[in-house]
């Protein structure tokens, strides 16, 4: 118990100055910027493209996952509000905002509201099917939610987001599950001035080709295997 309040209380902390640090990043970046110029003395213009694409990258950033916490907190409001559950809206901002602390922040918050709506309701099917809502919600955030929307800001694909989240927790834990997302967006827009590594700032992008952009999938397969088979014959 003590270990997981510590844990609770160690991931609030990294909650609360993770965007301080992010927001210091942007506040700074002229002078980041100036002591970069100073110390390459050349390509200067080329430096200064970068810390302000820099810049855009972790602007953007923040905006993907305030979006992010708005979208799970609509989605956990509507449910709560079908439940019936009194306090709805602060509950659903509950869930939202502890959703930022991966794994310890959602088993804390589903844990709580479970217990609340075992507490409050007459039947087991509701702390069952809060729990399935739930962690359905946590799922679709994961894989859906925070890979297209943070990573469309970002100029990120979703296979990109999704890469740099296990990365980053697996180096850093919590924080780099947080951290690893911007630090793509920045070593996409690295690569892409290097022309011998913009190859993979393509794939890290988010760009799809303009000719099959628009057609579905498995079009797309079919066409090319045609053409493959037509070139065999």
């Amino acid at each position: 118990m003590n270990q997981t309040l510590f844990s609770t209380g160690k991931s609030l902390t990294l909650i609360g100055i993770i965007p301080l640090y992010i927001f210091l990043l942007i506040y700074y970046k002229d002078f980041f910027a100036e002591f970069l110029v100073r110390f390459s003395k050349r390509n200067n213009e080329e430096v200064l493209h970068w810390v302000s694409d820099s810049g855009k990258v972790i602007q953007a950033y923040l905006v993907g996952m305030v979006r992010v916490t708005g979208i799970v907190a609509f989605l956990a409001g509507i449910f709560f509000y079908l439940m019936g559950i009194k306090y709805f809206l602060l509950f659903a901002a509950f869930v939202a905002f502890m959703n930022l602390i991966p794994y310890v922040g959602v088993f804390i918050s589903s844990v709580l509201v479970i217990l609340y709506v075992f507490l409050t309701t007459d039947s087991l099917f509701y702390p069952v099917i809060t729990f399935a809502v739930l962690w359905g919600i946590q799922l679709f955030e994961n894989n859906v939610i925070t890979p297209y929307v943070v990573g469309s800001k970002v100029k990120v694909n979703a296979l990109a987001v999704i890469f740099a989240i296990l990365i980053g927790g697996w180096l850093w834990g919590i924080s780099g599950m947080m951290l690893f997302i911007p630090l793509v967006g920045v070593l996409k827009i690295t690569l892409e001035r290097s022309q011998n590594l913009k190859a993979f700032a393509y794939l890290l992008g988010d760009e799809v080709p303009v000719s099959e952009e628009s057609e579905n999938f498995w079009k797309v397969i079919k066409r090319r295997l045609g053409t493959s088979r037509s070139k065999k014959s």
